[in-house]
């Protein structure tokens, strides 16, 4: 006879986890949710990129290409274990935006894939097509930074842009609206003084 007090307490414990996994299962698959939440630029792109850089002892030189492929294969490997780890990305992104653009293109677009509105993978994608004079695609991301995040960088880059395509007149427009936000960015004034002294 006691053993069915017990086999109640088992039945409501197995109860209890079922419900708990199904409740997880809901919230994972069916709620909108964003792996690459955590992926943010804290600082600009040019202290990010000698950080990674100081990483792997670049600082200051450029790296031969062994030493590249040797860093992003270090860092495809990270990926592989967790294709959301943060620090890893970053730090792939960083470092092919200052030595191989294509590999920043292409991580930032394997982002935008999951989470269409990551402001991070839209900037450097749209900074990487630049660089890459892929003008076109760098101008969709660019807008696309400018919705999700209107602020002063994502106008600064748009304007870089639509210089990039010879539209002066919209880079003119996106240099003043980020002066509008933020009176001392220093990259809209240079842009503007340069554009007017054309």
């Amino acid at each position: 006879m006691k053993a069915l007090p017990n086999l109640k307490r088992i039945g409501l414990i197995l109860l209890l986890v079922a419900g708990l996994a199904a409740s997880a299962w809901y919230c994972y698959v069916q709620l909108p949710h964003d792996p690459y939440r955590n992926l943010k630029e804290e600082g600009g792109h040019a202290l990010k990129g000698e950080k990674a850089a100081r990483t792997y002892h670049w600082a200051g030189k450029r790296p031969s290409p062994r030493e590249l492929d040797a860093a992003l294969k270090e860092l495809d490997e990270e990926l592989q274990k967790n294709p959301y780890n943060t620090l890893a990305l970053s730090t792939k992104v960083h470092l092919g935006l200052d030595y191989a653009p294509e590999v920043t293109a292409a991580e930032c677009d394997r982002v935008l894939q999951q989470s269409p509105k990551n402001y991070f993978a839209l900037v450097h994608g749209a900074r990487a097509y630049l660089e890459m004079t892929n003008l076109n695609r760098a101008a969709y991301y660019a807008a696309k930074a400018v919705q999700v995040q209107d602020c002063p960088e994502a106008r600064d880059l748009l304007g870089d842009v639509l210089y990039g395509q010879r539209n002066t007149n919209g880079a003119l427009k996106q240099y003043q609206q980020a002066l509008a936000m933020k009176p001392g960015d220093e990259l809209a004034q240079g842009r503007l003084k340069e554009l007017k002294g054309k």
